[in-house]
């Protein structure tokens, strides 16, 4: 679980429009939620679970399948959170419970997506990847490691499938 801040105090960059008073998470509080839940984690039970990040904000959101998300500006990561994250070894899988991993009108710049799925690289050499965004994950559950099974819908000629991951 990471928290929020504000983006003109996070000291990070947003690749499209952004303004200072914007809901972020930031690369420098995802470092810290992962230095903190790997304190008592082996090394070899960390390269096992490193396949997905799944992130869970600390928002006021309530009931996040019934909210209405469009024209309110939800939180969204910065530029350095999501170079962080595509940065990390054997990670496939990202994974939030916020509508978008980028702003809701950043000019159309999606870049944290392009970032995450390397599409100013070489695509050929792009690794398969996969965001599940809006996922609902229980206030309940711990923090920690865990297995999942990410069940992806089987449709093809598309960018984007329904994903269930349990």
């Amino acid at each position: 679980t990471v928290g929020l801040c504000q983006f003109g105090t996070a000291g990070e960059a947003y690749t499209g429009k952004q303004e200072s008073g914007d809901s972020v998470v930031a690369a420098a509080a995802l470092r810290e939620c992962l230095r903190t839940l790997h304190l008592n984690v082996a090394e070899a039970d960390r390269a096992f679970f490193c396949g997905a990040l799944v992130v869970r904000c600390q928002h006021q959101q309530q009931g996040l399948a019934e909210a209405v998300w469009s024209g309110t500006n939800p939180p969204y990561f910065t530029s350095d959170a999501a170079s962080w994250i595509a940065a990390l070894p054997g990670i496939r899988y990202w994974m939030c419970d916020l509508p978008s991993i980028d702003r809701e009108d950043d000019g159309g710049h999606v870049g944290n997506h392009k970032t995450f799925f390397r599409l100013e690289e070489d695509v050929e050499a792009a690794p398969e990847r996969f965001v599940i965004e809006m996922a609902s994950i229980p206030q309940t559950l711990p923090d920690g490691l865990y297995l999942a099974d990410m069940q992806l819908a089987p449709i093809a000629g598309t960018d984007a499938v329904p994903a269930r991951p349990v």
